[in-house]
Order: structure tokens, then sequence, then C-alpha cells
């Protein structure tokens, strides 16, 4: 029988590997209710909110290194100064952050009001503008009326970016009735140009909602198949969910499309009388909630987010009952169809943690928090803290962005396979001492290292030529002869077996890694090839995702040691992980059944 108390420990020992807790350095926010958290890549700015301690309305600037939780003010260097408000949204877009909404103080009345304005902060000057109210106007030139597409005052709303606009929808007023209306704000022309009703009721409280990319494997999961491909422009899509009910949880999961149309195709498809709709632009709803539904599902989650990594979405938010309070994460897996939840154990079953952010370019979530406070006391009142930042890495889970390697045609894998084997003019001699013939210029023109060796044989060559020639004279050596660009022998060695090189070079020449290379033994060697050639990253990264879907108990102690020799941390992560629960399983692992060759991995030719 397996020992459970070392098996508890092994398994708590990898989920300390899988995350990590920071403390956040430099002025770092205060306890805060409302603010918003607006990501650029590795970086982020929170704006905005209002003092846990004594309510009083903020309208600070900080930024974060996502990587390293180093905060700093950001000074306002313009005459303008900005709206306190919190429960508002913030997005990015061309170096500028664009702020809307939420719940800011009437002074006229000396009392809180949901606000509708917009405010723009230029991260190149350090100024803030404001969007005036009427450029929100149109004129309807066949009844030579106006109307206006500015949204209605709200806080607590849904919002994304598609294309050029910013989308922000539902919410709720300071009555606390939910806004069914969608309204799209033009971030080139910094007008509101479209609103229209949406009949849900939903905010930040119960809802999230992410932009998908038309050409990921994701948005073509969600579209149906029998969806008529439209003549209009299509601007972008967004995702989003809703749970509700906590005790008997109700979940939806709603595709917007938004397209953009002339006034002529608009009359014609009668989108006119659709009232509240500005020319040009309006939105196709889906309920994709059957696509999503599974053997197990996410509890209800308060304050749900929701992010793209991959081919996953990721959900975070808070889960509350009456036996626990924590911070949790699932994700839906296209490859499973499935929701799992993320055994993250440890950091996140302890302290107070909040505000989550996603850096899919690292796998890895960021979250904020205080590893000292209490959830439940926090949640009440609606509290974020920034004290400690904990890093999830997602790979060691299985999650993870897919590289995107070269795509060659079907008909140029074709084509491919026939110079494989035919044309050649040079040979690569293999660790087995057998010979594979190949052609040259496919190696140059899609082997940086291989590239530069050419060059730098060349190179030399060429300087050996010119200093022969000056003996005979100056004359002589300053006549303009042709490059030599290849002399003496047409073999390259390379210190790996037969396979792992005809793998390597299938590769090359058709952009992929054939079926009848997948063994444990080659993709490990491809690996340390990979690890030691530099320019081919993404070469890397594709044998990591193929190790990946092979990764089996048989393998996995194999697939470990390698992830450790190379440095995939995300890789080596997973495969402890497997290893893990294996053992506690009480189920014998394979050992490896081999090493890998370490010799040299210079290529040298011969």
């Amino acid at each position: 029988m397996p020992h459970t108390a070392s098996n508890a420990t092994l398994k708590n020992t990898v989920n300390v590997f899988t995350s990590s807790l920071l403390t956040s350095t430099g002025p770092f926010p205060k306890p805060s209710i409302g603010e918003s958290i607006v990501q650029n890549g590795n970086h982020a700015y929170l704006y905005g909110g209002r003092d846990a301690e004594d309510g009083t309305p903020m309208n600070d600037l900080y930024f974060v290194d996502l990587e390293t939780g180093s905060w700093k003010l950001v000074e306002n260097q313009g005459p303008i100064k900005p709206t306190f408000r919190y429960f508002h949204s913030g997005i990015f877009w061309n170096n500028n952050l664009v702020f809307f909404g939420g719940i800011g103080f009437d002074e006229e009345n000396n009392s809180l009001c949901s606000l509708n304005s917009t405010e723009i902060f230029d991260l190149e000057t350090k100024t803030w503008r404001v969007v005036p109210p009427e450029a929100s106007n149109f004129a309807n030139t066949a009844d030579a009326e106006t109307f206006t597409c500015e949204p209605l005052p709200r806080y607590g709303h849904l919002y994304c970016v598609l294309g050029d606009y910013m989308i922000v929808y539902c919410g709720q007023d300071l009555s606390n009735n939910y806004i069914e209306q969608i309204n799209a704000f033009d971030l080139r022309t910094e007008k509101w140009v479209h609103r229209s009703p949406l009949a849900y009721h939903c905010g930040v409280y119960r809802s999230n909602c992410i932009s998908l990319d038309r050409e990921s494997e994701f948005f073509r999961f969600c579209t149906s198949e029998d969806a008529t491909e439209r003549q209009d422009q299509f601007v972008g899509s967004l995702l989003f969910y809703l749970n509700s009910n906590f005790v008997d949880v109700k979940r939806e999961l709603i595709l917007l499309k938004l397209y953009k149309v002339s006034d002529a195709e608009r009359n014609k498809e009668g989108i006119d009388e659709r009232e509240g709709y500005h020319p040009g632009l309006y939105f196709e709803e889906e309920n994709v909630t059957e696509k999503f539904v599974g053997t197990s599902m996410p509890p209800g989650l308060r304050f749900p987010r929701v992010y793209m990594v991959g081919d996953n979405l990721v959900l975070s938010g808070i889960y509350l009952t009456s036996s626990r309070q924590a911070f949790v994460l699932w994700v839906y897996s296209l490859d499973r169809e499935n929701w799992i939840q993320l055994d993250t154990l440890g950091l996140l079953n302890h302290g107070s943690w909040f505000k989550c952010l996603c850096m899919p370019q690292n796998n890895q979530l960021v979250i904020f928090g205080n590893q000292t406070r209490r959830l439940i006391q926090d949640y009440n009142i609606r509290q974020s803290n920034y004290d400690n930042v904990v890093y999830i890495e997602l790979e060691a889970y299985g999650v993870y962005r897919r590289p995107k390697i070269p795509h060659y045609s079907e008909r140029s894998e074709k084509l491919g396979k026939l110079l494989l084997t035919g044309v050649s003019d040079m040979e690569i001699l293999t660790l087995d001492r057998n010979h594979i013939p190949c052609l040259s210029k496919i190696l140059y023109k899609r082997w940086p290292k291989f590239q530069r060796l050419l060059d730098q044989t060349a190179e030399n060559n060429q300087d050996a030529f010119r200093m022969s020639l000056s003996e005979h004279g100056p004359q002589v050596a300053e006549l303009p002869f042709t490059p030599i660009n290849s002399t003496g022998s047409r073999m390259l060695y390379m210190p790996y077996s037969f396979e792992t090189c005809t793998a390597f070079l299938y590769y090359l020449y058709c952009g992929k890694i054939n079926e009848s290379y997948l063994s444990t033994k080659t993709l490990c060697n491809l690996l340390i090839l990979a690890k030691h050639d530099e320019g081919m990253e993404t070469f890397f990264q594709y044998i990591v995702h193929l190790l990946h879907k092979t990764l089996n108990q048989n393998n996995v102690k194999t697939i470990y040691e390698i992830a450790v020799l190379t440095g995939a941390k995300g890789l080596q992560l997973r495969a402890l992980r497997r290893i893990a629960r294996i053992e506690q399983n009480g189920v014998a692992i394979s050992n490896p059944s081999f090493l890998p060759n370490l010799e040299n991995h210079e290529l040298p030719s011969s």
C-alpha cells in the first residue's frame, strides 16, 4: 500500500514548484475597492478605486511589472485631473489607457453617482483628456433629427476591445437596476458609435468576457457549422461567461460577433428598422453553452475572469461555501473537451486573493492579494490587496500556447517528401555512421546554424584565396573575383542517430515531424538538438508540444530528465506532477530506457 503521508507531501511539494510567491516592491497600491487593472503584455496599469480603510475615492495611476511584482506611481504631467471613479472599466489601445463609467462623486449634490464619462490617458505624453458627450450625437439624414449613441451611466459592466472598438455592455445603475444595453466606442475617432439592446442581467460580480481570434481553433469550435458566411466586414468576436444562482448553478456562454456594413447593405438587410443601431455596425448573437457541457463543471464563482491560453479557456474566481473559501482555477480544454479544475492547493487555499491577470506568452497566471488576510473578510467589502503576487505555471497542467510553426501547404509537403528522396548535393553523417543525402539549399534556407556555418566557411575560404593572390602583387589581388561559396567536403557530421537526423531533415523539408518519428527517444534527442541551436526556438517549442502529447507513465521519467537537461520548465513540472500522481496511486513507473546522447553537439563539417 502507498504511504499516504509521504504521497501527500510529494504532491504538496510539486504544487510548491508549480506556483511561486513574491512580495510586491515599490509604492504598491493601498487595499482598495473597485479599482481597474489594465494589462499590456508583461506589465499593467492600475487606476482609481476607493480606499478600503476610510472609503476615500482615489484617482492614482500605478504601473506594475508583472514578471517582478515591482510597482511605481505614474505622474500626471498635464493640466487635466482624472475623475475619481471605482467599479469602472479600463482598456489599453495604441499606447493609450481608456477608462469608462463606474461610480463617482457628484459635488453639486454631495452624493455618489453612476458615470458614463470617458477619459483617456496618453502613456507617451503622460496627460489626460476627456471625451466630450456631444461627440456621441449623430444626424439622421432622413428626418433631420439627431440621436445619440452615448451609453447609459453604469458601473460593474463588462468590456473588451474588438478591432478598433471598445465594447461595453450591461452592468448596473446606482439603484442596482441592470443595464440591458451594449455600446461601441470608436477608438480612432474617440466617439461612441453604436448603441443597441442586449437582454442580459449581468455584471462583473458573476460574468466576464474575452475577445476571440477568428483564426483560432477556439473560435471555430464556438461557431456553428451551419452558420452562413456573411459578406459584411467581420470586426471581431467576444465570448462572455455568465454564472448565477450559486445554490443551483446556472451557466451560460454567449458568442457575440461584431460586423461592419455599408449604408447600402444595411438598408438592404433591413437593419435600419432595429432601434438604436448606428449605420454600419451590428452584433450577431449565438448561445454556445451546450458546447461547453462536460462530465465535471465549475462551481458558481464570484467575480469570475476568463482568459485564453492557446486552445484553453481558463476561468478563475472566488469560491465560497460554508466549508471552503478559496480562489480557484478551472480550464476548458479543446483537447479533452471537458472542464478540469487546476489543483493548485497550497498558496491559493490561504490568504486573500482577488485580482488575476494572464500572461499567455509565459503560460502564467498572475494573482494579486495578501497571504495573511482572510478571503471572506475581504470579499464581504470587495477589498483587493497588492502586498503579494502568486504566479501559477499553467504549462505544468498541460495548459499552454501551441507554437506557431511555419505552415506549409499540402502541396509543399508533398514536394518536400519528393525532394527528400530525390536530388541532393551533400550528405549528413550520423552518429551511427550512416549517410543521409540532402539538398544544401533547403538546409541553408531553413536551418540558421547551417547557414552560419556555410557563410563562415565561405568567408574563410575567400580570405585565404585573397591572401594567396596578394603574393602576385596588388594589381592581381584587387581584381573583382566571384565569391567562393563552397569548397572542400560535401558532408556534415551530426552527433545524433540516423532516426533523429532523418526526423530533423523531414521537419526542414516538410515543416513538421512525421508520425513515424514520434518515439520518445527521437523527440528527446530532437529537443537536445534544438536547445543547442540558436535560431531554432520555435522548433524547440514544437518538440516540447509533441512531448506533452506523448507523456505517459511509461516515458514520464525519461521526459522529466530531458526537460530538466534542456530547461523546458513547464514540461518538467507537468512530468513531475504526473510522477507524483502515479506514485500516489501506488503504480510502478518505468525507469528511463535510455539516456539520450549528450556528447558535443556542435556541427563541424568533416
